[in-house]
Parts: structure tokens; C-alpha cells; sequence
């Protein structure tokens, strides 16, 4: 404050900012100086859970049978709460089903006897709520008819999605 009332630039300056010209404003206050005051905090930053990119939680799990869900409430009425059992001498894959919560589980299916309808029944005992929902193929295509195997809707070894 010395060298600024004697007209000269204060060393810390100098030795900070060389030679470029630069200005400097002094303003007297008749109070001395008092730190603004801190802002009420009207909630925590953050309270929420931890979410993964591209879904929305949740953990994953093996199923050792085949999966099953619903597209409408009616056929969720006819298909609620039913899981399939693999036949070991049948031919074997899987099918990975990722769930609204976020969940993923890994279905052992039996490709050409399971049937879009046996997949979503299963869906039904896996989801906790019992809201309709639509499964999609990895194309993001509905799977619709029921009737159809899993090797016909070309799902086998891919992810099917319940929306």
C-alpha cells in the first residue's frame, strides 16, 4: 500500500507482471471489510443413487430357464408368472433380457422349442411391477407374435429389451 501512495508499483507486481502496463484502482471504505455472507442451502447437492450410462441400474443375474413377457395386459393375464424349464436334450443358448429397472439377467434357453410368448411370461416373474410392457429385439423391433420360436425372431445369443 506504500509503494501505491508513493506513486510506484508495488513489487509483487513487478515481479509478477514485468513490464506490461496495467491499472490500479484503490477504493476506501469508511467500514472495515466483512465477508459476504453464506447462502442458505435449500437441499443437499446431491441425494439421489448412482446410475450406469445407458440404463438405469440395477444388478445382474443367471436364470437357468427360459424367459418370458407380456405386450399387452390382457396377454399378460394369460402369461403371468410362468417360467420354463430348459430341456437338457434339446439344444441350448442364451438369451440376455435387460429389464426396465436396468436389471440384466441371462436366460439358458431352448431356441427352437422356446417361444416369444414363454420369453415374455418369464419377463412378467422377473419385473416388479405388474404394468404392461413391449419386448424389443436389439433392432429395437417389437417382438409381437407370440407364437414364434426364439431361433425365428433371431434372438438367440443377443439382448432383448423390455420397455
Amino acid at each position: 500500500m506504500e509503494s501505491i501512495a508513493q506513486g510506484r508499483i508495488p513489487l509483487e507486481l513487478v515481479e509478477h507482471y514485468g513490464t506490461k502496463q496495467l491499472d490500479v484502482e484503490l477504493n476506501r471504505h469508511a467500514s472495515a471489510y466483512q465477508p459476504p455472507k453464506a447462502e442458505p442451502t435449500a437441499a443437499p447437492s446431491f441425494a439421489g443413487t448412482g446410475r450406469v450410462l445407458g440404463g438405469f441400474g440395477g444388478s445382474s443375474s443367471s436364470s437357468s430357464s427360459a424367459v418370458s413377457s407380456s405386450s399387452a395386459p390382457a396377454a399378460a393375464a394369460s402369461v403371468a408368472g410362468r417360467a420354463l424349464v430348459v430341456d437338457a436334450s434339446l439344444p441350448t443358448d442364451r438369451v440376455s433380457v435387460r429389464l426396465i429397472s436396468g436389471a440384466r439377467h441371462v436366460l439358458e434357453v431352448n431356441p427352437d422349442a422356446h417361444t416369444v410368448g414363454d420369453l415374455r411370461a418369464h419377463v412378467v416373474t422377473l419385473s416388479p411391477s405388474g404394468s404392461s410392457f413391449a419386448l424389443l429385439d436389439v433392432d429395437r423391433m417389437e417382438l409381437t407374435d407370440d407364437a414364434l420360436t426364439l431361433r425365428e425372431v433371431d434372438v438367440v445369443g443377443t439382448m432383448v429389451l423390455q420397455v
